[in-house]
């Protein structure tokens, strides 16, 4: 069961076809995404947009620039990126799940600037190659699951030197051992916001901003 844009979807079957559509507005273009009962979306109706709205404002993606979105989902983090950086940048969307892929590339059809790769993350920045295909990003967004995004996942990143490493997290438990691995590398956290969007649990949304050390005022 899901709610979205055309209510709510029950699917009682072994194999749930059901899905549900959702919107996310980036600088008055309007996205939608179709998400089957077994994807994710965010939980709270309003914490979608909310993400998207603070990423533009705080991680600040200019025209031009690469950017990596990392366990991208179906891409709202994408689509935010995608409009801003322009068909000039780039963006490298990078998420494991097939459904979420082939949701993303459709949804985001018209920003053929933002190319999506079907991998597990940590494969990804481990692979040689494709560090080779990709120039250095300027900015990266990591979304991980509960656990965090752990030392695989940013040690590659922090030796690619972006300006700005944006971590979104549900656990603040997995956030503060994450902020100490960005912290051996030079990165300080800049930024933080937190929703409460689970309530009654110990679960919060957050979105942490980390720039080099050097670099804060």
């Amino acid at each position: 069961m899901a709610t979205g844009l055309n209510g709510p979807v029950v699917d009682v079957g072994p194999d749930p076809v059901g899905v549900t559509f959702q919107q996310i507005a980036v600088d008055e273009k309007i996205f939608e995404f179709s998400i089957p009962l077994t994807g994710f979306w965010q939980v709270h109706p309003m914490l979608g947009q909310a993400i998207v709205d603070r990423l533009v404002e705080v991680a600040d993606p200019r025209a031009g620039e690469t950017w990596w979105d990392l366990y991208a989902g179906v891409g709202p983090l994408a689509a935010a990126l995608g409009a801003r950086v322009g068909s000039q940048g780039r963006v490298e969307a990078v998420e494991s799940s097939r459904s979420a892929v082939d949701g993303g590339s459709q949804a985001l059809s018209e920003m053929p600037w933002v190319n999506w790769s079907r991998a597990d993350v940590r494969r990804w920045l481990s692979n040689p190659r494709k560090r080779q295909e990709h120039p250095r990003p300027a900015g990266v967004v990591v979304d991980p699951p509960r656990s965090g995004a752990g030392r695989r996942v940013l040690d590659p990143i922090c030796r690619a030197r972006p300006r700005v490493v944006v971590v979104v997290a549900c656990d603040p438990i997995a956030l503060g051992r994450d902020t100490a691995i960005l912290a051996e590398h030079g990165y300080a956290m800049a930024n933080l916001r937190v929703w409460d969007a689970f309530p009654q649990t110990h679960h919060m949304e957050a979105m942490a901003v980390f720039t080099p050390s050097d670099q804060i005022s």
